[in-house]
């Protein structure tokens, strides 16, 4: 006596009777292969992004040791660049660079030392590309904050035009 599904699936629609059960079978296990393979699709891709923002907090815990008297604030940035290997990035017309400071310090986070030269004179920094560390004011001529939502922003400098002739070395 056969058995007759009446109420089957759409899917066994043209799959004989006799092989239902095995049929149900590998397209469970189907289904779970491909459902296993998103879910590792999908850790993967949020470990990469959760991860992305590591390699910024390692520039900043950086240790630095100077002992600047009487530099100006561009020349201990340039020390700063050169020891904890890094770039800072900023409009020389935007940020008063020229006063001069006395800075010595040992064996101290970058972040630490970037906070306590930069905050009094009303200057942010934010790291960018891994290597670059972009200073703007604080706020800016009309007294908005020049920072705000920085990092989703692109940095754009003003645009200058080259005129010339290129020659081969």
């Amino acid at each position: 006596m056969k058995k007759i599904l009446l109420n089957a699936p759409s899917f066994l629609a043209g799959v004989p009777p006799h092989t239902r059960g095995r049929w149900d079978r590998h397209f469970f296990f189907r289904i779970m292969r491909i459902t296993a393979a998103q879910i590792l699709l999908i850790s993967v891709t949020m470990g990469v992004s959760i991860a992305g923002d590591g390699f910024s907090q390692e520039i900043l815990n950086r240790k630095v040791s100077l002992e600047l008297t009487s530099s100006t604030l561009k020349d201990a940035l340039a020390a700063l660049e050169t020891q904890a290997k890094v770039k800072f990035v900023y409009s020389a017309s935007a940020l008063e660079l020229t006063e001069h400071i006395t800075l010595i310090v040992s064996d101290e986070k970058l972040s630490d030392v970037l906070d306590n030269l930069l905050e009094p004179r009303s200057i942010k920094y934010v790291v960018k590309n891994k290597i670059h560390i972009v200073l703007k004011p604080a706020k800016d001529k009309e007294g908005k904050a020049a920072l705000e939502n920085a990092e989703n922003r692109d940095m754009q400098g003003d645009l200058v035009e080259v005129a010339g002739n290129v020659t081969d070395a």
